[in-house]
């Protein structure tokens, strides 16, 4: 089967094309919160074998994956292993999606204590801060998008430069926090001028898509399901840590503790743990530990769907954060399961032969 993706391979900082490929083999998957990953491979010709190894280079160059000419995904490769053996040579290629950058940027300055702002307006500050450090720019927008630009919620958080706080981190423990947020950097391109973007997405309380409510039914465009129980992010105890930030430098490693038990012993001891970055008082660290273990002890059950790719399914708009209304019928619900859901992650492969091309939706409850 022919692949109707490509992979286009640009320089990470200017986004300047260095070359493209049909892709033999790839998966990807984007959620929202981050951690997006892909794996693909390509052909080596003897023809083209060192400019298709040349025009990836690990940790400098970006990609996008393209089909029919709209972008399906894009992020930064961290990987290559080139294969050798009996048959054509292949490149294997391993991407994380653009927030993985920010993993591997650290807050350098830190960010002193000063008046509270919205904490999208913080997200916003973070990812600004690492793109004004000079040869840390790559392209990230961070304009209102369609979550709107404020929650309401004022947030006061301070980073001590001593700390080495990753950018990635520090978004994902503000996101975290109580009445919190979600944030995506979404890949697409400018309507007008075809530009490709990278855009950071930030929805309060969740990024939420007021397009119509997408109709999957089972039996038909939906193949199977799965619903996943994680015991793996289980607690019945917690623990918050944070720095306290006093006039010396010393002072901004002495952690501050909180400990949180859960009143049902009946299950084994089960402990979690989290840093609550850019804050040290005590009081917002018993919030912290008590709300990180409400989650990790309720945290809901998810229910994965396969579904036949077709045109309803696309990723202009991104299907993050967009509304299902899903109907199957199946033996675990009397009548039926008919409930309206949330998209929070996908993940795509292509088909392997002749097999049917196929999208996999990871659903959460409605917004």
């Amino acid at each position: 089967m022919t692949t109707p993706f490509r992979a286009l391979f640009c320089d990470l900082r200017t986004d300047d094309i260095i070359d493209s490929f049909p892709l033999d083999d790839v998966r990807f998957a984007d959620r929202i919160g981050g951690g997006g990953a892909l794996r693909g491979r390509i052909g080596l010709p003897d023809d083209a074998a060192a400019r298709r190894a040349d025009a990836l280079v690990p940790a400098r160059t970006a990609v996008w994956i393209q089909r029919d000419g709209e972008i399906w995904w894009g992020g930064v490769v961290w990987r290559t292993t080139r294969h050798s053996g009996p048959g054509p040579e292949v490149l294997e290629f391993a991407a994380g999606g653009w927030d993985s950058y920010l993993d591997r940027r650290i807050l350098l300055a830190g960010l002193e204590p000063g008046e509270p702002l919205d904490q999208l307006d913080l997200a916003r500050e973070l990812v600004d801060r690492a793109q004004a450090e000079p040869y840390g720019d790559i392209g990230i927008g961070t304009g209102a998008g369609p979550g709107g630009s404020t929650s309401g919620v004022a947030r006061q958080v301070a980073y001590a430069d001593f700390d080495l706080v990753r950018i990635g981190d520090a978004l994902r423990g503000l996101a975290a926090q109580r009445d919190g947020f979600e944030w995506y950097i979404a890949s697409g391109r400018e309507p007008v001028t075809g530009y490709r973007t990278k855009r950071l997405d930030l929805g309060y309380p969740v990024l939420a898509s007021e397009l119509p409510d997408l109709v999957l039914d089972g039996p038909g465009a939906v193949l199977g399901y799965a619903y996943t129980h994680d015991g793996t992010r289980r607690a019945t105890a917690w623990r918050s840590r944070g720095a306290r930030v006093g006039s010396g430098r010393l002072m901004s490693h002495i952690w501050e503790v909180t400990d949180v038990v859960a009143a049902d012993l009946s299950w084994p001891r089960l402990d979690g743990s989290s840093d609550v970055l850019g804050s040290g008082r005590r009081e917002e660290l018993d919030t912290a530990a008590k709300d990180a273990l409400r989650a990790a002890w309720t945290e809901p059950t998810e229910l994965d769907v396969t579904v036949r790719l077709d045109a309803r399914l696309s990723p202009a708009p991104s299907l993050l954060g967009r509304h299902v209304r899903l109907r199957l019928a199946e033996q675990w619900h009397d009548g039926g399961l008919d409930r309206r859901l949330r998209i929070v992650a996908t993940a795509l492969a292509t088909p392997d032969g002749d097999g049917a091309e196929t999208i996999r939706l990871t659903l959460a409850p409605a917004a």
